[in-house]
C-alpha cells in the first residue's frame, strides 16, 4: 500500500523555485518505542523522513520553520556549499516518497546549510542527533557513532551557554542527552558525571531523574565490563574510545549449571566470553556423550 501523503506547495528561498513538497498524515504512523537517545520507531512509515524541508532544484535544506527568507550574508555562503556539494544529486528529490537513503542524504545537507548560516549549536544538534538515528535503522554503527558525536559536541556547547529562551528545550534534558550520547560513544566516566549532575540537582523532574539513576547504574556496569576487555588481549587495538563502545554493548551474564548457552547452527548474533567458571563444549551425537573440549577464561 502506498503512504497517504499530503501535498503543499513550497518556495525556496535561495533559487525561488516552486515546488510540491510531501509529509506523511498522522493516520499513517504510530510510535512503537523509543531507545534511550530517544530515538524513536514507528509502525506504518516513519515520519522522521520528512521532517527537513529539501529544495530538488538547488538541494537548500532545512526544518520547515526555518525554510524561510534568507539574510543576505549567508545567501552567497549557501550557493557557493551547494554548488560545490554533489550529495544531493545522488537522490531524485522530486519523489514524493522518502527512502531511507534520502531521509539522510537530506538531513546531511540540512547540517551542511544550518553550518553555512550559522545557526546555535542546538539546531546543528538535533539535526546530526536524528542522522545517527537513520545510520541506527540501516545498521552503519560506524557513521552513527561519529553523527553521535558531533551531536554530543554541540550539545555540549549549547548546555555550557545556555539554551536558548526562544527554544521549548529543557536543559536539564539536554544534559541526560549529552550523558547519554557520552555512555553511546564511549566514554563513560564522562557520561557518568553529567548523570551524576542530575541525581543531585533537585531542579531535576522525578523522570529525568530516575533516568539518570537507571544510566548511572549501566555506566557502572559498563565500566566493569571495560576492565574486562582491556585484559583481552584480543581487543587491545581497539583503543579507549573503542573499548567503551563495546563495553556499552555488552551484557553480563550468568548461567547456572547444566543451562546450553547455544548451539551449532544457531544464528551467530552474540559473542561469548568467559569471565568466570568453564563451559564444556558437546556433540550433538548421540555416540559421544562425553564433552570434546573443556574452555575457561
Amino acid at each position: 500500500m502506498a503512504t497517504v501523503l499530503v501535498k503543499r506547495e513550497v518556495n525556496c528561498p535561495l533559487c525561488k523555485l516552486t515546488f510540491v513538497y510531501h509529509t506523511p498524515k498522522s493516520h499513517t504512523y504510530s510510535l512503537i518505542k523509543r531507545d534511550s537517545d530517544f530515538c524513536p520507531y514507528y509502525k506504518g512509515v516513519n515520519p522522521l523522513f520528512y521532517l527537513i524541508y529539501i529544495c530538488p532544484g538547488c538541494h537548500f535544506a532545512a526544518y520547515k520553520r526555518d525554510f524561510k527568507d534568507l539574510e543576505d550574508r549567508s545567501r552567497q555562503a549557501l550557493i557557493d556549499l551547494l554548488n560545490k556539494d554533489s550529495r544531493g544529486l545522488a537522490v531524485d528529490f522530486h519523489q514524493a516518497e522518502r527512502s531511507l537513503f534520502a531521509a539522510l542524504r537530506s538531513y546531511q545537507l540540512a547540517l551542511s546549510c544550518y553550518t553555512a548560516r550559522r545557526f546555535p549549536p542546538d539546531i546543528l544538534a538535533s539535526v546530526a542527533l536524528r542522522a545517527s538515528w537513520l545510520c541506527r535503522y540501516s545498521g552503519e554503527l560506524k557513521r552513527e557513532l561519529s553523527y553521535s558525536e558531533l551531536a554530543r559536541d554541540y550539545y555540549q556547547q549549547a548546555f555550557e551557554k545556555g539554551i536558548r529562551a526562544d527554544r521549548q528545550v529543557d536543559d536539564l534534558a539536554i544534559a541526560l542527552l549529552i550523558g547519554e550520547l557520552m555512555l553511546r560513544t564511549g566514554q563513560i566516566a564522562a557520561a557518568m558525571r553529567y548523570f551524576m549532575f542530575l541525581v543531585r540537582t533537585k531542579d531535576a523532574k522525578s523522570n529525568l531523574e530516575q533516568s539518570a539513576r537507571n544510566r548511572l547504574y549501566d555506566s557502572k556496569q559498563a565500566l566493569k565490563i571495560k576492565k574486562i576487555l582491556e585484559d583481552i588481549e584480543l581487543f587491545v587495538p581497539m583503543g579507549e574510545q573503542g573499548l567503551g563502545v563495546l563495553a556499552v554493548n555488552t551484557e553480563i551474564r550468568s548461567v547456572k549449571p547444566g543451562v546450553r548457552i547455544c548451539s551449532r547452527g544457531e544464528p551467530g548474533e552474540s559473542m561469548f566470553i568467559i569471565v568466570n567458571g568453564k563451559v564444556s563444549i558437546f556433540l550433538d551425537d548421540p555416540a559421544v556423550t562425553s564433552a570434546v573440549a573443556i574452555l575457561g577464561p
